[in-house]
């Protein structure tokens, strides 16, 4: 008589997206036929970002834990979301991923390989605009680093990544179906997201109104320097936290804060701002102060702040604690606790290891993650066949970069990834540093 044995495995992070283990020697011809089969192309992409949708919508309505299986299927089409335009994003003639922008607002990044997490990053409320900006190239190169090593070394989809593929690209119907007599469907997903808290309030930029403030130089926007990105990171978090409240002075302006101040500025060069939007440039002025912001530092527009000067400026400007730095791979725990709990983080990363030219600071407002269960069965050594739910998670973070509020969304939380390869196997952390523990 058969045996059956169930149990869930110890949850896996879909972070880390392969597996180190020894490969096989492959023909040129099976890497090519197995790049076809894995391959998604943009209909395929269209078909999983608007499953994706209809299921962070309903992040979005509930923004609480959310037990999705036997109740009901996240993955339906809505048919609601426009297609404003489908875009490739390549590297060296390979697909890497596919972006999704939406009519009326929402993007949606697919991988386009099926060894990969297929959502690589999503927003119901802004659209994915350029990879060039900073900070967004940041996250841009350290998944395409990802996916491309896992596209040229070949790997097998993990069962994880085979069973999300599943989910996205077939509308399940959860009527506990099983793999055959003995098996179950292990068809329970469940979604966790605190939403984003700081995009509603803050949508800043750099330039334009918000550098009223900043140095005069004419070859810049509006003939100022920018505000920098550390200033005005640190300006959405306090505005967030209404924290802290002074009277505010500059250059004989004097300005009362008054939160929440607008989310946007919407004013031209040769309009003054009004009394509400010019708060928020003299807060980021005055942040740039106590930061010991450099304006134009490198002979050009941009301004440069020392990361590490900002946790202090913010404990000088009043809070309670200005925070840690650390690298994003040991600091990742307390970026979640942070960030489950809605407390923004800041952010910054390069690059390279030492790039000032690209270097950004951004703020980090909001964690969601997509756990699930998938089957594995098998035959043991005795003969016996063996089913398990084996346990995937797949988590998220909402990055408000100051651009505007372009690109703001959900990422991938890829700070750090194993790839192997015919020649060994190497591991890959990102040049990402965060700021937790900023309390007013």
């Amino acid at each position: 008589m058969k045996k059956i044995f169930i149990h869930s495995l110890i949850v896996s992070f879909a972070i880390a997206l392969t597996s180190c283990r020894e490969e096989p020697v492959i023909t040129e011809v099976q890497q090519e036929s197995r790049k076809i089969e894995y391959q998604v192309s943009q209909k395929e992409a269209l078909l999983v970002a608007s499953k994706h949708i209809n299921f962070s919508a309903k992040e979005v309505r509930n923004l609480k834990n959310t037990r999705i299986g036997r109740e009901g299927n996240p993955f339906l089409d809505t048919g609601t979301k426009q297609v404003k335009e489908i875009l490739t994003h390549r590297k060296e003639d390979i697909d890497v991923f596919h972006v999704i922008n939406f009519l009326d607002s929402g993007f949606v990044v697919v991988a386009a390989d099926r060894r990969i997490t297929p959502i690589l990053a999503y927003s119901n409320n802004n659209c994915f605009g350029d990879e060039r900006l900073s900070g967004i190239a940041d996250w841009v190169f350290a998944i395409e680093e990802n996916i491309f090593k896992t596209i040229r070394d070949v790997k097998e989809p993990r069962p994880q990544e085979a069973k999300l593929w599943k989910l996205y690209e077939n509308s399940i119907n959860n009527t506990n179906k099983r793999i055959n007599d003995e098996c179950p469907t292990c068809d329970q997903t469940w979604s966790f997201s605190t939403g984003q808290f700081v995009d509603p309030i803050a949508r800043w930029g750099q330039s334009w109104g918000y550098s009223w403030y900043s140095p005069h130089d004419g070859g810049c926007n509006c003939g100022r320097k920018t505000t920098g990105c550390g200033p005005t990171a640190m300006a959405m978090v306090m505005n967030y936290h209404r924290h802290p409240q002074m009277q505010m002075s500059f250059n004989g302006d004097n300005i009362t804060t008054n939160y929440p101040m607008p989310q946007q500025i919407n004013v031209t060069c040769d309009f003054l701002p009004d009394l509400n939007q010019r708060q928020v440039s003299m807060l980021m002025r005055l942040c740039g102060g106590f930061a010991n912001s450099g304006y134009g530092v490198f002979g050009n527009c941009n301004t440069w702040t020392y990361p590490g000067n900002i946790n202090n400026a913010f404990a000088n400007m009043g809070y309670s604690q200005g925070g840690t730095w650390g690298g994003l791979n040991s600091q990742y725990n307390n970026v979640k606790n942070d960030l489950s709990n809605r407390f923004p983080v800041l952010f910054t990363g390069t690059l390279n290891l030492v790039n000032a030219n690209d270097a950004h600071i951004w703020v980090g407002d909001g964690y969601s993650n997509f756990a699930y269960l998938y089957p594995i069965s098998y035959y043991d050594e005795y003969g016996y066949y063996q089913c398990n739910c084996g346990s995937g998670l797949v988590e998220y973070i909402s990055m408000n970069w100051g651009q505007n509020g372009v690109s703001n969304g959900f990422y991938l939380a890829n700070y750090s990834f194993a790839y192997c390869g015919n020649a060994g196997c190497d591991t890959y952390d990102t040049y990402l540093r965060a700021l937790t523990g900023i309390r007013p």
